[in-house]
């Protein structure tokens, strides 16, 4: 009897280390909410960079015949391709659209506008 009124009175005096530690569960969750968070900024990045692309290709079919416009289609859709495929998103957009710029990243590759045989 005098040794579970010890015990008692020791553990009422110092409880035991954290039993129901989460520690781990809350370090594991706070790596997820940041990695959300930096895909987020990446999606956005991705989605101005879309609209820069709508936009250059607007410019481009008004004056299809300028070099320069094409260049530059070519470059912001070279930069998207590589944005999307490193943010592993390719099957999130249409098969069409990253066709696109597929095509088009291969002339900002060559430099140029392929000349036709």
């Amino acid at each position: 009897m005098i040794l579970f009124s010890l015990t008692l009175a020791s553990l009422l005096v110092s409880p035991p280390e954290d039993p129901i530690s989460m520690e781990g569960e809350l370090t594991v969750i706070d790596h997820l909410i940041q990695a959300s968070d930096a895909n987020l900024v990446k999606q956005k990045q991705i989605k101005e960079e879309i609209l820069a692309y709508q936009k250059a290709l607007q410019a481009y079919i008004n004056n299809s015949g300028d070099k320069e416009t094409v260049l530059k289609v070519a470059f912001k859709a070279e930069k998207l391709l590589n944005d999307i495929n490193q943010a592993h998103l390719t099957e999130t957009f249409s098969a069409d659209f990253i066709s696109e710029l597929t095509v088009f990243s291969q002339i900002a590759q060559k430099k140029g506008i392929p000349k036709p045989l």
